[in-house]
């Protein structure tokens, strides 16, 4: 029994407790009835507009956001972490020889135009014109040089190197010829460089003969740049006498598109030994024959000549030639008397006479009467010439010293 009634005792008491947690529940339990639905709605509406706003700014700020990344710059690469104190790299026991740089400014370098001889005579070159009085020969196009100045071809005299057109590379400065008919040869200074493919091109012209100048005896490098030419007036050649040439050096610098002279002078004055000798006029001469003369068609004229030096220097002895062409001529008279040397059969051919005469000074004019005898019977008539130079011996040999204005040393004249 005891049992018992503690199982009741403790059921009793299991309801007590259950019944005083029901009682404070209700307190807080909402019956059904319109009052619990409304709640329901309201609570439902506002779980159905949080959500709505809630999907609206996804929809809104989903794309914009998206937008904002794409157009969003990059951040910066972060870079290596930095130490408080740097790294400091050994050094190599032998330094490594550094790759050549073109220049400090990161340009190429200039072509190295240090051409030899024997590559720019085996090379085809283009040069510069020759003086309007070149020979055919003297060509200019595809030329091949040739190192002998006595061939009828362009050939190489002096070669020489300089920096002429300041690129920090040497360039080839060169002195051509190239001989004409009358023994003489016409010359230029020729610049030679290189292109960037190796080829040997032409830089320019630095002089040519011409304009006062019939030589170029040399040529110089400058350490400023410039190239010098030595240049005279007369040709330094053939039968000339070296003495007789004035001589000037000059100097000419690249600008970047052609040569100039930069020094030295640019013409020659009077050459002291040139004078302007002239034959002012020649009379026409008129053969006759002498009934009495023993030679049977022997003929018989005189012709007067005037001469002048219309120069300011004196000249050395002058000499009149007379040419008749054909025939076979004679001195005759006293006319002849006034030469200090006259021709003979063994001196010149014989349809030609001459006479030589003592200097004449500057403006000083002479007038001379030749008698002549003319043995040929034919021609009857024609045309003679009556011709002046100026003549000088130097070591036993004759020379004939150029005219200041040649073209008046020679007159015509009718025969018959």
């Amino acid at each position: 029994m005891a049992d018992q009634n503690e199982f009741a005792y403790d059921d009793f008491g299991l309801d007590a407790e259950f019944t005083a947690f029901r009682t404070g529940l209700m307190e807080h339990v909402v019956p059904p009835g319109p009052d619990a639905v409304r709640s329901t709605v309201r609570h439902r509406r506002r779980v159905a507009t949080t959500t709505g706003v809630a999907l609206a700014l996804v929809l809104v700020v989903g794309p914009v956001a998206g937008y904002a990344a794409l157009n969003r710059p990059s951040p910066p690469t972060p870079g290596p972490a930095v130490t408080s104190e740097p790294t400091v790299s050994p050094t190599p026991s032998v330094s490594p020889t550094p790759s050549p740089t073109p220049s400090a400014s990161g340009t190429p370098a200039a072509p190295d135009g240090k051409i030899s001889k024997t590559d720019l005579l085996s090379a085809r070159v283009t040069l510069p014109a020759w003086r309007s009085t070149a020979a055919e020969w003297c060509v200019t196009k595809n030329v091949r040089l040739d190192d002998d100045p006595k061939m009828k071809h362009p050939s190489l005299v002096t070669l020489l190197h300089g920096d002429v057109d300041d690129d920090g590379a040497d360039e080839t400065v060169t002195l051509l010829t190239c001989p004409i008919e009358d023994g003489s040869s016409t010359q230029q200074v020729v610049v030679f460089d290189r292109d960037g493919a190796g080829n040997i091109v032409t830089l320019g012209q630095v002089m040519n003969t011409g304009a006062g100048i019939d030589q170029i005896m040399g040529i110089q490098f400058e350490d400023s740049g410039a190239v010098r030419a030595q240049v005279g007036d007369i040709p330094d050649c053939c039968v000339v006498p070296k003495e007789w040439s004035q001589k000037q050096w000059r100097s000419f610098r690249w600008n970047g598109s052609e040569f100039t002279q930069t020094s030295g002078p640019e013409s020659f004055g009077p050459n002291p030994l040139f004078t302007d000798l002239r034959v002012v006029s020649a009379s026409r001469v008129t053969f006759t024959e002498n009934p009495s003369d023993p030679v049977w068609g022997m003929r018989h004229g005189s012709v007067t000549v005037k001469i002048r030096n219309a120069g300011s220097t004196a000249s050395k002895t002058v000499r009149l030639t007379l040419n008749f062409g054909t025939g076979v001529l004679r001195h005759e008279g006293n006319g002849w008397s006034a030469c200090t040397k006259v021709s003979n059969t063994a001196s010149v051919p014989a349809n030609m006479l001459f006479c030589d005469l003592a200097p004449l000074r500057p403006g000083e004019e002479r007038t001379l009467v030749l008698g002549l005898g003319n043995s040929a019977a034919q021609p009857d008539s024609g045309t003679a010439t009556a011709e002046l130079s100026n003549r000088q011996v130097v070591e036993n040999e004759e020379f004939v010293v150029p005219d200041s204005n040649d073209r008046n040393n020679r007159a015509e004249f009718q025969f018959g």
